[in-house]
């Protein structure tokens, strides 16, 4: 049983290849965080744009459903575009609408895997 687990868990590996595992990482950070917001986690913005935080939070699930496509896709350079886009843009609202003494360290953090994803997009996929 649990070599039969590992032998799919690898082949599903390759299958993804090195692109599409990172793709899955930032659905995975891009859902969690769309749900926290969703649940009723305050960032140091407490509106942004007119529009609640919770509506921030659906489009961030919005865009981990739409990366989670990407994942086994050959053609997946709209899907790290869409993730650099959500990231730089969450990172620059934080600078403009930040509230509290740490707010730019936010924006910080985001910039960080926004610089990755751009990184890992021009990876070739062997």
């Amino acid at each position: 049983m649990c070599r039969t687990l590992k032998r799919y868990g690898r082949r599903l590996l390759y299958r993804a290849g090195r692109r599409g595992i990172a793709l899955a990482i930032f659905t995975a950070t891009f859902a969690t965080y769309g749900i926290g917001l969703v649940l009723g986690y305050k960032p140091t913005v407490l509106q942004a744009l007119h529009l609640r935080i919770w509506i921030f939070g659906w489009m961030w699930i919005a865009v981990a459903m739409i990366c989670f496509t990407g994942i086994f896709a050959t053609n997946d350079k709209w899907h790290f575009a869409l993730a650099v886009f959500a990231m730089a843009g969450w990172a620059l609202l934080l600078v403009i609408y930040w509230q509290g003494a740490y707010g730019w360290a936010s924006a910080v953090s985001w910039m960080t895997p926004c610089l990755l994803a751009v990184l890992i997009s021009s990876w070739p996929e062997f």
